[in-house]
């Protein structure tokens, strides 16, 4: 029986370990409050078995939010609008300083450092299944804490 005990334990907590997708991590870098657009950063982390798609990022305290990324094209960076972020199975995406981000467009309200802003992702599975993701993002000047 005690050896029983653990296995049943760790399959019980492996089973209710969330198999949707997830926000690992999420910041702002803090900007002057003159900064008519900021950037945001995140990793959302898909344990399961399906492909989810960003689709959108929504919040109140931005007029905008579009999702971007910056690639090299013919020797330059080029930075696009991208409509949509396709999540592996059992992967994760990381959304970070010169690669793929969040163009935070026009604040609604000052946010200084330490703030928190409230972001809404919006994910649809391969079955058509949405959902909907509530995340604080901290503005901050190092995501680390250090």
């Amino acid at each position: 029986m005690r050896l029983l005990l653990p296995l049943l334990l760790t399959t019980l907590v492996a089973c209710s370990q969330p198999r949707q997708p997830h926000i690992v991590k999420a910041w702002i870098p803090a900007a002057p409050a003159s900064a008519p657009v900021l950037a945001g950063y995140l990793t959302i982390r898909n344990p399961g078995p399906a492909s989810w798609l960003l689709e959108a990022v929504e919040s109140s305290a931005f007029e905008a939010i579009e999702l971007h990324e910056i690639r090299q094209e013919q020797g330059m960076m080029q930075m696009r609008e991208i409509t949509q972020l396709t999540i592996p199975p059992d992967s994760r995406i990381e959304l970070r300083p010169g690669d793929r981000h969040l163009m935070l467009r026009r604040p609604t309200r000052p946010l200084p450092p330490g703030d928190t802003v409230d972001l809404q992702l919006t994910l649809r599975d391969d079955q058509g299944q949405e959902l909907v993701l509530d995340v604080q993002a901290e503005l901050t000047s190092n995501p680390n804490g250090g």
